[in-house]
């Protein structure tokens, strides 16, 4: 059973954090009919970082308290969160890899492969927040024996 689940989501922090710091000025360009939205990489990172302290935050509570958690739901959760995070945050790297010498804006109503990038780790991302939601409603209402 993982048992210092916070401190796993605490060192993922550092982790997140140093690509932002290696490409400062990556963003992730979205075009949506005429409408344009930027969000700087590093942007994305810290509130990601600060996500991650928050989650920690809660399994440390759950752990202090002795409150039950249920393992696969755990797992699952750890699992969807990161995975959903690295995806999110890698994908303004995309139009970099995709065209080194010139920076273009991702049209996602052209590109159905960029829309499937954009939306899919949010959706894994939301899955796992939902199992984290019933994760803290089990530990709240039961105490571990």
């Amino acid at each position: 059973m993982i048992t210092k689940t916070s401190r796993i989501y605490w060192s993922c922090i550092p982790i997140i954090l140093i690509p932002s710091l290696r490409h400062p000025d990556a963003s992730l360009d979205i075009n949506i009919h005429d409408t344009y939205i930027v969000v700087l990489y590093l942007h994305l990172a810290i509130l990601a970082s600060i996500y991650f302290v928050f989650i920690g935050g809660i399994y440390w509570l759950l752990e202090k308290f002795n409150r039950k958690k249920i393992t696969w739901l755990t797992i699952t959760h750890l699992i969807t969160t990161l995975v959903g995070i690295q995806l999110m945050t890698w994908v303004p790297f995309i139009p970099y890899t995709l065209h080194q010498t010139q920076r273009s804006f991702i049209y996602l109503d052209s590109i159905a492969t960029y829309t499937l990038l954009i939306y899919m780790p949010f959706l894994i991302f939301g899955i796992g927040q939902l199992l984290f939601c019933i994760q803290c409603s089990i530990g709240i209402l039961y105490k571990n024996t």
